[in-house]
């Protein structure tokens, strides 16, 4: 190997280096962004939770009242019926 190939051969590795460098110091100030974020998402969930919370248990009781009014819309309809027929068959009888 020559002197000449040997100094590009080196100019070569340094420039590797150099742009590795760089490369890494992007990745951090990615990685703190991310960590950031996290952090804030982290506290607005927090925050957030109680009320979510809240929410949720509402929904679920929101579905028990609305099945609970549905059954008795159900039995309602189901009485009435009954009723028809029972009128229905006591005209007829009479």
């Amino acid at each position: 190997m020559t002197d000449d190939e040997r100094q590009r051969l080196m100019d070569f590795i340094l420039e590797q280096q150099a742009a590795t460098g760089v490369k890494l110091d992007q990745l951090g100030d990615s990685h703190k962004q991310l960590l950031d974020s996290h952090r804030r998402d982290s506290i607005r969930l927090d925050r957030d939770e109680p009320l979510l919370t809240l929410m949720i248990g509402g929904q679920a009781g929101t579905s028990r009242l609305t099945g609970n009014s549905t059954n008795r819309s159900a039995e309602l309809r189901r009485y009435q019926s009954l009723d028809r027929f029972a009128v229905a068959n006591a005209t007829h009888s009479a």
